[in-house]
């Protein structure tokens, strides 16, 4: 028996997860995870299903008591790198195949946090949006891939409040707060 998807926006093709928009309807989306606002579109033929978001619990299980114990998402259609771990990348709309910006680049694939987000065609919106073209060129120039920069992203310069929490934790990483871990000297 084929058991049925519980339709959301994050699952719709129309949702732009940054915005927080649907860009068919040119509504703003309070709650992204509700099924009754996007059974809407379901039921007059405007949800449109983006097949590269991979379904979550919520859109299995309408009740949470009712999920099997062990659960898990299925990554069985998502391609796989050479050690055989599946390739997503956790967007703002979910777990999402992985469309990488340079396809001749090996990806390693990680179970737990997926890929860089820079190394992706939707992670690196993501970026832009957040932090602006000039940051998000910082971060795939790290991953060793070219940024690429769709029209209207422009000089976008990005969230200010996203801007910070980045700063903040590059400032942490390259001068952490507790440096006695970094002393070889130091005994216990």
């Amino acid at each position: 028996m084929k058991k049925t998807i519980n339709a959301t926006c994050t699952l719709c093709f129309n949702y732009d997860s940054n915005r927080r928009k649907c860009s068919l309807l040119n509504e703003t989306v309070e709650n992204d995870l509700d099924h009754n606002l996007a059974m809407e579109c379901v039921t007059t033929g405007k949800f449109m299903r983006d097949l590269n978001v991979i379904p979550e619990m919520h859109h299995w299980f309408n009740d949470p008591n009712m999920v099997p114990y062990g659960w898990e998402k299925d990554y069985s259609r998502l391609p796989k790198d050479d050690e055989g771990l599946p390739i997503f990348v956790l967007t703002k709309k979910g777990t999402e195949r992985a469309i990488p910006v340079d396809p001749s680049m090996k990806i390693k694939g990680d179970l737990h946090v997926g890929i860089e987000k820079a190394l992706t065609y939707q992670g690196q919106r993501e970026l832009i949006y957040d932090l602006g073209v000039e940051l998000a060129q910082k971060e795939a120039v790290r991953v060793g891939v070219p940024l690429q920069v769709l029209p209207g992203e422009e000089g976008y310069e990005g969230q200010p409040y996203e801007i910070q929490k980045y700063m903040e934790y590059k400032q942490n990483i390259v001068n952490p707060q507790n440096e006695w871990f970094l002393n070889p000297n130091e005994e216990w």
